[in-house]
């Protein structure tokens, strides 16, 4: 085997691993020490291919909503009928998605709902297409609908942002 493919093969096993380790635990709750041990990967190689754990951990979250928005991005290519069933399968598809890769639902969740503190701006940054494609589907679906005279599609898709 080549040197490369080892490295890719090394670095691959201990994504898989911190993956694992950071949808089960979260950020604040996972280790190097977990991933070293459960995975059979020295500490020295992790230090190796990444800087510290919040390296490793804004990776695996990038895998993770990188996958995830390009499965909706095509998904979104194929809905057809009313705003409803547009919706619908929207929705549907994020379902679909989250059990075809369960690790990704607790990453995804522990993401959106309790970023670390000190890494909320390089996460905007990484889950930044996939918040593209959510406003995208809304306003899109937002004006094949009426809304009320004193309310416009822009306000609406700034509200549901300053949710985000």
């Amino acid at each position: 085997m080549k040197r490369k493919e080892k490295n890719l093969q090394s670095r691959q096993r201990i994504l898989e691993g911190a993956l694992k380790e950071f949808s089960a635990k979260g950020y604040t709750e996972a280790s190097l020490n977990n991933i070293c041990n459960d995975n059979g990967i020295s500490k020295g190689i992790i230090y190796h291919y990444f800087k510290d754990k919040s390296e490793l951990y804004l990776l695996c979250v990038k895998e993770c909503f990188d996958a995830l928005t390009s499965y909706l991005s095509d998904t979104v290519k194929t809905l057809n009928g009313g705003v409803e069933e547009h919706l619908r399968g929207y929705f549907d598809a994020r379902i679909r998605f989250f059990s075809e890769n369960p690790l990704y639902l607790n990453l995804f969740c522990n993401t959106i709902i309790n970023p670390p503190i000190n890494l909320i701006k390089a996460v905007g940054e990484v889950k930044s297409e996939f918040d593209t494609l959510n406003i995208s589907v809304l306003t899109e679906l937002l004006e094949r609908v009426s809304l009320r005279p004193d309310i416009s599609v822009t306000e609406v898709v700034e509200d549901f942002r300053a949710e985000i």
